[in-house]
């Protein structure tokens, strides 16, 4: 999946003392603008990945557990932390002093643990808090400024943060001598801050951790700090990233590559549509039919090749708490928490618990989208009679694909998905990359191409883009991805100018009969439904209504129309359709994989799909910037076939 050529920081071997061989050493490093990484005795650790104009510093109070404050420090590419010495204040100067002749100035925040708030349990958790120190002359700084509004939007325990100021002479915790003289640091343009964080991460009688809200409090802190970092390198250093996140970390022990690649094993080891997609559909509905549509058929589903709890605890094994990227690692927790789901699902499949856990994973069919929905049944009735069209087989649909995955390996020759006939299946759907097509299928010419974009154009696309990243689970899937993947795939339809009235009414109908289902209906109800009340032929209400009502209750069909009002938002909204095809994410992560871009762990976009170079679909794209509607796309009468 490309994690060999992944950045990883190795693991120093040794422990050497903070002297001045050490020191000189790591001068050196900086000079040479490589990185400084170091184990430290007799406890402690610098860890510099490149030279940047900032540098946090912990100095730590005899190895208390309860002091949590260098958790704070490992989401950032430059800090030390080392017991409070001398040794540990010359490095300090030394390092912050050759940084600062680098890039013209350098900001030095020293972080240390407040008091845990005491409080009954009647009066409930404290928020957040935080007490800033800094000399006078810098206090009204756009840095400390830029912090002090950061800090204050910081939300724990649903309060917002409580932050105050103090500007003083002596920067440092109590009792504690300064790391930095100030009249020293001014000399070579060192801005010293220090920041007190109330340990409202802990028990004030026990010491004991609370690490949900530990985490919570660390990802945003380390938001604030990186945005008054960038403050300061923009104002007062020669040093000018483009976006705060260009000034994170982009190196990483072997264990989050590990652990990245392990999530993707086990995701890769069932796949939970094909698992849920019954096996007799086509001879299902014969036997719908023969009872005159009022006794549902008895579904086939195939047999379970996985032990769900057995992969649950290989699942929940991994130490992905160890990871000190706060970012990958509520990647990589959402993720399992998703996997968790789906494995539940495949355990339940076809029993009454089935259903909650659907709604668990995929969301419940909201009001909103079952109005929007209705409405626009409303406005495409059903055609009667249907629009002729001229039919293509299975073998003439897969024939095309293969072509069209023949012009991706043109861009891109080490392309390895395929296309499988399979009698199996009666429907399309892609796995692991590779098109998989029901043998017994037919296709409307005229929806041929539409088809073709939605299942390779987008899925097989994001597939590839995933793969060529150095996180494989952007091949594998970021936790709630369908929606988006959906939603994108329907829009590369109307790009392509095959998302008819009839497609829409479809992606509607999935909606209704999904509200149906969830709301307690029975597959004869649903069914009826969809029929008397929204004129859908017998053919498209059974179709409907079995991927709704499969394994007990599938709610994933009312994504494809979320899906793609939300594709229809972030468009209008100036978003760049090529940022949602570097992998397989979800609209939610897409400030976290613009942070991952400009901290350069993720890498440009390998492949782009054909409609993308295309004047039609660039000026269909143009459309809707100008704010065409939902209701407006589809652009001409044809049969539907998915």
């Amino acid at each position: 999946m490309g994690q060999g050529n992944s950045p990883a920081l190795s693991k120093q071997a040794t422990i050497r003392p903070i002297d001045e061989a050490l020191i000189e050493h790591g001068v050196r490093r900086l000079r040479a603008d490589r990185s400084f990484r170091q184990r430290l005795e007799p406890s402690g650790e610098i860890a510099i990945e490149r030279p940047l104009p900032f540098l946090f510093v912990h100095r730590s109070n005899g190895g208390s557990r309860a002091d949590e404050v260098p958790t704070l420090l490992r989401d950032h590419a430059c800090f030390i932390e080392a017991p409070d010495c001398e040794s540990t204040r010359a490095l300090v100067s030394a390092v912050a002093r050759e940084l600062s002749s680098l890039f013209g100035g350098v900001l030095v925040i020293e972080l240390w643990a407040g008091a845990a708030p005491a409080v009954s349990p009647e009066a409930g958790p404290s928020p957040a808090t935080f007490r800033i120190c800094s000399e006078p002359e810098f206090a009204n700084s756009s840095t400390v400024l830029e912090l002090i509004n950061e800090l204050q939007h910081i939300v724990l325990y649903q309060q917002p943060a409580k932050v105050s100021f103090e500007g003083a002479e002596r920067i440092a915790p109590p009792g504690v001598e300064a790391l930095l003289p100030a009249r020293s640091a001014r000399d070579f343009k060192a801005a010293l801050l220090g920041v007190d964080v109330g340990a409202v991460y802990r028990d004030a009688q026990t010491s004991a951790i609370y690490p949900i809200a530990r985490r919570n409090l660390r990802r945003q802190v380390g938001t604030a700090f990186r945005r008054s970092i960038f403050e300061f390198s923009r104002h007062e250093t020669r040093h000018h990233a483009d976006h705060f996140e260009a000034l994170g970390r982009r190196s990483f022990t072997k264990l989050v590559w590990e652990i990245d690649r392990a999530i993707c094993a086990i995701s890769e080891k069932f796949d939970l549509l094909l698992t849920t997609t019954p096996v007799n559909g086509q001879s299902a509905y014969a036997e719908f039919e023969a009872t005159r549509f009022e006794r549902a058929p008895q579904l086939l589903y195939r047999p379970r090749t996985i032990d769900p709890p057995l992969l649950k605890r290989e699942l929940y094994r991994l130490p992905i708490e160890r990871v000190a990227d706060t970012t990958l690692s509520y990647l990589f927790e959402e993720k399992r928490r998703e996997l968790d789901l789906k494995l539940t699902m495949v355990e339940e499949l076809h029993t009454r618990r089935f259903l909650p856990t659907s709604l668990a994973l995929y969301g419940r069919v909201d009001s909103n989208l079952v109005e929007e929905a209705r409405a626009l049944l409303e406005r495409y009735p059903a055609s009667s009679p249907p629009t002729p069209s001229v039919k293509i087989d299975a073998t003439t649909f897969a024939a095309r694909a293969e072509a069209l995955l023949g012009r991706l390996r043109e861009v891109a020759p080490g392309l390895t998905s395929s296309v499988e006939l399979r009698s199996d299946i009666s429907s399309l759907t892609v796995s692991s990359g590779n098109l998989l097509v029901g043998s017994a299928m037919t296709f409307s010419e005229d929806r041929a191409e539409a088809l073709l974009q939605h299942e390779v154009g987008t899925h097989v696309v994001t597939h590839w883009n995933g793969c060529h990243q150095p996180l494989a689970l952007l091949s594998a899937g970021l936790a709630g991805y369908d929606e988006l993947q959906e939603g994108l795939a329907v829009f590369a339809e109307y790009l392509v100018g095959g998302l008819n009235p009839l497609r829409l009414r479809t992606l509607a109908g999935r909606v209704v009969a999904a509200r149906s289902m969830s709301e307690g209906a029975s597959f004869v109800e649903t069914f009826h439904e969809l029929t008397d009340d929204y004129g859908f032929g017998p053919r498209a209400a059974f179709t409907n209504t079995l991927r709704v009502h499969r394994g007990g209750g599938f709610v994933k069909d009312a994504v494809y129309l979320r899906g793609l009002r939300s594709v229809l938002e972030f468009v209008r909204d100036g978003g760049k359709l090529e940022s949602l095809l570097i992998g397989k994410v979800a609209t939610d992560h897409a400030e976290m994989i613009e942070e991952l871009q400009q901290r350069e762990i993720l890498k440009p976009l390998a492949l782009n799909p054909t409609y993308l170079s295309d004047p039609a679909s660039r000026d269909r794209l143009e459309k809707v910037r100008s704010g065409l509607g939902l209701e407006r796309l589809a652009e001409r009468s044809g049969p539907d076939d998915s």
